[in-house]
């Protein structure tokens, strides 16, 4: 069983001596002969049209994994409010995750300043860079005007991830390239916090217009759907609600635990099943 998180000649491809055309030619090639040697894919959700392309023959099954961050505390929304110094009134627009470029950092930077400018009171709290120094430097990035609105943190411990979720107004994936879907997208889904994200194939595997507000991987367009989401609270609610409900019907312990079954012979799926049993609590 090949487990695939992403399609590795398209990693590779970001180191400069791999980008040539010969070099993605034997990539490629190996990845295609991987894909139909073994007996069964099992990739992060939006893979599998790329499998299939290259493999039709492979047997291809998705990660959909739960949703396992608890619910926030009240008491620790309120000190991570007090602690960023944001106005009570303020609107807080939240990214979680990995800083590197490929998750759309750039163009998420880019639509600060249009949002800003049409919702005063709006925040940016933006977690996952490396160290503080990371940090300074996206900082610098922003215009001067715009930098003391937004806040820009290091990674955390999962555990702190809760209380950043319920403190926001709007959670956004800015991703602009990539086949497989971020991680924290089921997160976002199981928070019943309105999501805004880019309408490319990747979060399309789980998102649609239904559950999120899609916008195309353009500046202009993601900051319109940023403050859209801001100013229409009925809508968005609408499709925080949908989200969740599909997070509490697919995403569940259960439904992954089948899952890994699907893939095993009888008897370890009989033994997955059991220690699930065994795990359950009382």
């Amino acid at each position: 069983v090949y487990d695939m998180h992403s399609s590795l000649p398209d990693e590779l491809a970001r180191i400069r001596p791999l980008r040539t055309r010969p070099a993605r030619a034997l990539l490629r090639a190996l990845e295609r002969w991987l894909l139909r040697g073994v007996d069964a894919v099992v990739c992060s959700a939006g893979l599998a049209p790329h499998v299939r392309a290259l493999a039709p023959r492979t047997r291809v099954a998705t990660w959909r994994f739960p949703g396992t961050l608890p619910p926030a505390r009240a008491e620790d929304v309120e000190r991570l409010r007090a602690g960023l110094g944001l106005p009570v009134d303020a609107r807080a627009i939240v990214y979680t995750g990995s800083f590197a470029d490929y998750q759309g950092l750039p163009l998420l930077l880019a639509a600060v300043p249009e949002v800003l400018a049409r919702v005063p009171d709006a925040r940016f709290i933006l977690v996952g860079a490396e160290d503080e120094d990371s940090c300074a430097r996206i900082q610098a990035r922003l215009p001067a005007e715009a930098r003391e609105r937004v806040h820009v943190l290091p990674r955390v411990a999962r555990e702190r991830v809760p209380a950043f979720l319920a403190l926001a107004q709007v959670l956004v994936s800015p991703r602009a390239d990539g086949g497989n879907l971020p991680l924290k997208i089921f997160d976002y889904m199981a928070s019943g916090v309105p999501i805004v994200a880019t309408d490319v194939a990747s979060h399309r595997a789980v998102l649609d217009d239904a559950r999120a507000l899609l916008a195309a991987p353009r500046v202009d367009a993601f900051a319109r759907a940023i403050t859209r989401a801001l100013d229409d609270p009925e809508a968005s609610a609408r499709r925080s609600a949908a989200a969740r409900a599909y997070a509490a019907r697919e995403l569940t312990w259960e439904r992954f635990v089948a899952s890994v079954a699907d893939l095993l012979p009888e008897r370890a799926a009989a033994g997955v099943r059991d220690s699930r049993e065994r795990a359950a609590p009382a």
